[in-house]
C-alpha cells in the first residue's frame, strides 16, 4: 500500500484518502483548488487553449498551439465553503498558488459538477456543466433533460442545459426539446431548444423543426424555425418556404 501511495506520489497523482471530492472542496482552506479527471475520447488542450466536442476555446489568439489528449482540469475560486467560479482546462499543471486535489473518478467528478450546476447559484451554476458533460464513460442526458424542464432555475443556467442536452444525447434529446418548444412560456428557452434542435443531424428533428415552423403559436418562435430550417438546406425545408409564398 505505501508503495502504491509513493507511485502516486510520484506520478503527481494526489488520492483522495478516502473522502469526497465534495468533503475536500468544502474542508479546504485555500482560496483556489484544483483536480483532473479522464475527459472522453477526442477533448484536448495544451492547458490553456482546448476543444471540447468540437468547441474550440483559444485565450492567447497570438500563438499556435498543439492540441493534445488530456485529462480535463477544473479550477474552482472559492470564498470560504461557496464556489465564486470555475475554470475549464484540458491537460496542463496545477495552476500556481492552487490546492491540489488530485485526480477523481469521472463519476464522482460529472456527479458534483451536476450537483453545483442544479443548485442555480449564479455563474458557476452554468460553468458546471461542460465539464460535467465531458467526464469519460459517465450519462449525464437524464440530469441534463430535468435542467433543461425546470422552469425555476437560473435562465443561464437552463439555456446551457438545452444547449449540451443537443451535443449530447442524440435520440433521448429530442423529446425534451420538443418539449421545451411545446410548452415552455420562457421564449429565450424555447430559442435555446430551437438551436439544440439543428445540433441532431436526423429526420425527426426537421419535422420537429417544420412543426414549430408552421404552427407554434408565437410569431417569433416560427421565424427562428424558418431560420434554422433554411440554414439546414433540407430539401423539406425548401418546400415549406415554396408552400408559404405560393400561400398554401
Amino acid at each position: 500500500m505505501r508503495s502504491a501511495l509513493m507511485l502516486l506520489t510520484a506520478l503527481g497523482v494526489t488520492p483522495l484518502a478516502g473522502q469526497t471530492l465534495a468533503s475536500r472542496v468544502a474542508t479546504s482552506h485555500a482560496d483556489r483548488v484544483t483536480f483532473t479527471f479522464a475527459a472522453r475520447p477526442g477533448v484536448c488542450g495544451d492547458g490553456e487553449n482546448f476543444n471540447i466536442r468540437g468547441i474550440r476555446q483559444t485565450f492567447d489568439r497570438e500563438r499556435d498551439w498543439s492540441c493534445r489528449e488530456g485529462p480535463v482540469r477544473v479550477t474552482l475560486r472559492l470564498n470560504g465553503r461557496t464556489v465564486m467560479r470555475i475554470r475549464t482546462t484540458v491537460g496542463g499543471t496545477t495552476p500556481t498558488g492552487a490546492e491540489e486535489l488530485g485526480e477523481v473518478s469521472p463519476d464522482e467528478a460529472s456527479d458534483w459538477l451536476l450537483d453545483l450546476a442544479e443548485r442555480g447559484e449564479g455563474r458557476v451554476s452554468e460553468e458546471a456543466l461542460m465539464p460535467a458533460v465531458v467526464a469519460r464513460d459517465v450519462v449525464v442526458w437524464p440530469r441534463l433533460v430535468a435542467m433543461a424542464k425546470r422552469q425555476p432555475l437560473r435562465e443561464e443556467t437552463r439555456k446551457q442545459a438545452i444547449f449540451w442536452l443537443g451535443q449530447e444525447a442524440a435520440d433521448h434529446a429530442l423529446g425534451p426539446l420538443d418539449d421545451v418548444l411545446r410548452d415552455d412560456p420562457d421564449r429565450e428557452m424555447r430559442q435555446a431548444a430551437l438551436f439544440a434542435l439543428t445540433q441532431q443531424d436526423n429526420d425527426r428533428s426537421i419535422e420537429i423543426l417544420i412543426r414549430t415552423a408552421r404552427f407554434h403559436r408565437d410569431p417569433e418562435t416560427r421565424r427562428t424555425a424558418f431560420f434554422w430550417l433554411g440554414q439546414s438546406g433540407d430539401p423539406r425545408g425548401v418546400q415549406l418556404f415554396e408552400e408559404v409564398l405560393a400561400g398554401r
